[in-house]
């Protein structure tokens, strides 16, 4: 396959502009997000699609770094958030990474990885409007900030109301190895930045449809609607590698790495009760405590 077959079919918005800010590629993927058809961009100003207080200087920003030999850059190479202004007028949030590319023809050309953040924007103010209503109804941790034992129970137990016609869930139990050394040795409060961070790690890892929050006498608990047993262990069974691998979560020691051990359970019985849930899940965390932390057990498969 030809790279031009891949940008192609790149699910990001790619453009790639000449040293004089002349469009002289662009994918599918942004032509979809900008509204243009590709005739009315090749060749034209990349200024178009920007914002007018920044389109007037994009082109000479080009032009210094060009003109002036730069080999570093203030913006090639980073990350950025900016906008883009659609055929319609419409304004688009966007993450662009800009970086030289080789030269063709004796033009240098700079080409820019697009990525559309509308909805991420829109789930982040609805997961924010849940999470504020669900503070009104006094079901979020006031620690972390995470949904709270009585909401993890509500949740569980439309679960089992609705579960006749689903297949099987997940219910995870999750807790910080070792958190009570180190609030020992490096007081209370370290332990809880640990609990948020960890928690916001867990957060950002699982998926929109999944629930992490606080279960009494355990760090943390994760349902996972729908899902299979083999997804919800690749998934959570990284997140726990890769959290090992961090170092820093402990302020005050940088290399200190934090780890957690995870109980997990199937929900395919209706008939049981959500006690027996999360006693199952329970055992299954103690297993994981008791055979050296740092690890996931599966309640039955032990």
């Amino acid at each position: 396959m030809q790279y031009k077959d891949i940008l192609e079919k790149a699910l990001d918005s790619i453009c790639v502009l000449t040293e004089n800010n002349e469009i002289e590629y662009a994918n599918p993927a942004f032509l979809t997000m900008t509204g243009y058809g590709l005739e009315e961009v090749i060749g034209r100003d990349f200024s178009m699609v920007l914002p007018q207080e920044i389109g007037s200087i994009h082109k000479d920003l080009i032009q210094k770094y060009v003109h002036n030999h730069k080999s570093e850059s203030s913006v090639l190479g980073k990350l950025r958030k900016l906008e883009l202004i659609h055929k319609t007028g419409e304004s688009i949030p966007i993450e662009l990474m800009a970086f030289e590319v080789a030269s063709s023809n004796e033009k240098r050309l700079f080409a820019g990885i697009m990525r559309d953040l509308r909805e991420r924007e829109f789930l982040s103010a609805e997961y924010n409007r849940l999470m504020y209503d669900m503070d009104k109804l006094g079901y979020i941790d006031e620690l972390t900030h995470l949904p709270n034992h009585k909401y993890i129970s509500t949740r569980l137990e439309s679960l089992l109301s609705s579960h006749k016609n689903m297949k099987e869930s997940i219910f995870a139990m999750i807790d910080v190895d070792g958190l009570d050394f180190i609030n020992n040795k490096y007081g209370r409060e370290a332990g809880d930045t640990i609990l948020k961070k960890v928690g916001s790690e867990f957060r950002m890892g699982i998926r929109l449809k999944d629930i992490l929050g606080r279960t009494e006498n355990v760090d943390y608990s994760c349902i996972f609607p729908e899902s299979s047993l083999s997804e919800v262990i690749n998934l959570i069974d990284n997140l726990r590698a890769q959290l090992a691998k961090k170092r820093g979560i402990v302020p005050s020691e940088p290399n200190y790495s934090v780890s957690v051990s995870i109980g997990i359970t199937r929900i395919v019985n209706p008939t049981k009760s959500i006690l027996e849930y999360l006693s199952e899940a329970r055992q299954a965390l103690k297993k994981a405590k008791s055979e050296g932390k740092n690890k996931l057990f599966i309640h039955g498969f032990y």
